[in-house]
């Protein structure tokens, strides 16, 4: 999938609902805890982000796709938004110096091949005790990107193996459900879907 191509008509009906009822079950998890400042890793268009703004002082929002991120950017200045910062780029390149109370992430791990290597980088970039939340695809037959050619990512995770590679790489508290039921309409047919959230600190 072409992210920058997509970023202007990315926000519809469907994925509008759908990242609003993400965002509460990611509050949910949040609680009454003091945040000062967190990062939504492979923000998109900032459906989740812009639902969540006034939890944290201070958010960052990185995506690698420019268009995604020129999206964002139009969301800031449009609804006058002063405590949301956008990076455009591989994660890779961020500057581990900076620290996350939280890292947030919908929807993006199983576009990646290697997530060892980000979860890793992840984990490098939250303060001591800091949490990270995933929200992703429960793992299923391949039908869910079945439209779209040269798709090679992950079709969902089991969510045992996701927390074992977590425990692998250092997290501690690790906890996960499903939370959301979906359709997604694909080449004249109806398929279903589910998501869940683990969330695991540092």
């Amino acid at each position: 999938m072409n992210f920058d191509f997509e970023a202007k008509s990315w926000d519809d009906d469907k994925r509008i609902a759908r990242a609003k009822l993400i965002s509460e079950e990611i509050d949910k998890w949040l609680g009454e805890k003091i945040n000062n400042n967190a990062m939504e890793f492979g923000c998109g268009t900032g459906l989740i982000t812009f639902n969540l703004k006034n939890k944290f002082k201070d958010i960052m929002m990185v995506d690698n796709s420019a268009g995604m991120i020129e999206e964002v950017n139009k969301k800031i200045k449009n609804q006058n938004v002063n405590n949301i910062r956008t990076w455009c780029g591989d994660i890779d390149e961020i500057d581990e110096k900076n620290k996350y109370d939280v890292i947030y992430t919908s929807m993006t791990l199983h576009h990646i091949v290697n997530i060892s290597k980000v979860l890793e980088k992840l984990h490098s970039l939250l303060s001591l005790e800091g949490e990270l939340y995933i929200v992703d695809l429960v793992e299923e037959d391949g039908t869910f990107h079945s439209s779209e050619k040269g798709f090679e990512g992950h079709n969902g995770f089991n969510q045992n193996d996701l927390m074992e590679t977590l425990k692998n790489i250092g997290f501690k508290d690790i906890r996960n459900k499903v939370f959301y039921k979906g359709i997604k309409s694909i080449e004249e047919r109806n398929v279903d879907y589910e998501l869940f959230i683990m969330v695991a600190r540092k």
